[in-house]
């Protein structure tokens, strides 16, 4: 018997389809009369019948193995150690989801440049530039945001919601993991204002080389001790999977996709007494409320209390990162005093979602679909490459 290596390289579903894993079979064959032991059976030219022989074999086991994959997902709900991924049972509730496993290891793409983490805010921090990081819904964004990085040389963040998982299972994660993966500049990918433990915990379960790089734990619907408690528990079970924890004291007013709307902004302001509390928690990123409303301002205007932003970063003392949220409508001069006052990653939503739907009213019908989705892509990047300059970020790779 002649022992034949074949390096098998599959398209996985689900969290895995973004990256290649390989897995080694031994193929015995028999040896042909006449061929001996120094039979190559990749030598088409000199044996073409064990060649072929040989492919197909080899093709045959991969099918078999494809097919084996998928059955044991559809049938078994046992959580090995593995690749974890998403199978949506329910396209209103992400919470309904199972969780199919494989045991196999995988051989993930390796990055080119390294992620965002604690180590690349705190260098924006001491650089005084601040990292756009971008809401995303579609693939268009999500291009669009490593588009506008790699040509202005600037660290960015991807952003998605939950509502991302229950739309579309593991699918978008997996998206722009690999967009944010293969960029030649570092780009993060966080799951934004995370407000079900559930979520978090299936989200963190991929582990940052299939999901996510950081995790906001948005407890603030609760009131402050549980928000405490549970903001310190999830934040543990993260940390263990190697992903970074942002959480928010206080209660930012307004709502987004994912957001609930808040009221009573004063009483809800962070204190620097909240601060360290949550410092407390493990956590490594903080969005405090100091002004800035999620979504429009409405006709009070842009209100933000810069000598309460500026008390907690001294309160903060640089144990973590701040975050600004509620970014629709501040003036860049305003930005700019923030990221001066410490703030070092910036969240920004209707920044590219106007442009994208007036460029939908506009010529949506009008142009192929293929034409509507490039000039998409390109109106969003021009966007986010004039938010990296205002932020300071360009040329910073």
């Amino acid at each position: 018997m002649h022992v034949l290596k074949q390096n098998i390289g599959e398209d996985r579903r689900g969290m895995e389809g973004f990256a290649r894993s390989s897995m080694d079979f031994e193929v015995r064959l028999p040896l042909s009369p006449g061929f001996g032991e120094s039979w190559n059976p990749t030598d088409s030219i000199q044996h073409p019948i064990p060649a072929a022989f040989a492919w197909l074999l080899t093709n045959t086991v991969r099918l078999i193995i494809s097919l084996i994959h998928g059955a044991s997902r559809d049938a078994s709900s046992e959580h090995d150690h593995g690749i974890v991924g998403f199978r949506q049972a329910s396209a209103s509730s992400f919470t309904s989801c199972d969780l199919y496993q494989i045991s196999e290891e995988p051989r993930f793409m390796r990055r080119k440049a390294r992620k965002i983490h604690k180590g690349n805010l705190e260098a924006a921090e001491k650089g005084r530039y601040g990292i756009v990081s971008v809401v995303c819904y579609n693939i268009e964004a999500i291009l669009a945001v490593a588009r506008a990085a790699e040509a202005q040389r600037s660290p960015a963040m991807i952003l998605l919601f939950p509502w991302a998982m229950h739309y579309a299972s593991s699918h978008l994660i997996a998206f722009a993991a690999s967009v944010a993966h293969s960029a030649s500049v570092p780009i993060a990918l966080h799951l934004d204002h995370a407000a079900s433990p559930e979520d978090i915990r299936l989200a963190a379960d991929l582990g940052p080389e299939r999901g996510f790089d950081s995790i906001m734990v948005d407890m603030s619907h609760y009131e402050k001790a549980e928000n405490l408690r549970l903001t310190k528990e999830l934040t543990t079970y993260c940390h263990e999977r190697g992903i970074a924890v942002e959480a928010e004291p206080g209660r930012i007013e307004g709502g987004e996709d994912g957001l609930k709307g808040t009221e009573d902004l004063e009483g809800m302001m962070t204190t620097p007494e909240e601060v360290e509390e949550f410092v407390r928690t493990g956590i490594d990123f903080l969005a405090p409320a100091f002004g800035n409303v999620h979504g429009e301002y409405g006709p009070r205007g842009v209100q933000l209390e810069l000598d309460r932003l500026e008390s907690i970063r001294q309160e903060v003392r640089g144990r973590v990162r701040l975050v600004l949220h509620g970014t629709t409508g501040v003036p860049s001069e305003t930005m700019q005093r923030c990221i001066e006052h410490g703030i070092s990653k910036i969240n920004v939503n209707k920044l590219i979602a106007r442009p994208y739907a007036e460029l939908l009213r506009e010529k949506g019908g009008k142009i192929p679909t293929t034409k509507l989705m490039e000039e998409a892509t390109r109106v969003m990047q021009e966007r986010i490459e004039w938010q990296m300059q205002v932020c300071g970020s360009v040329a910073k790779i």
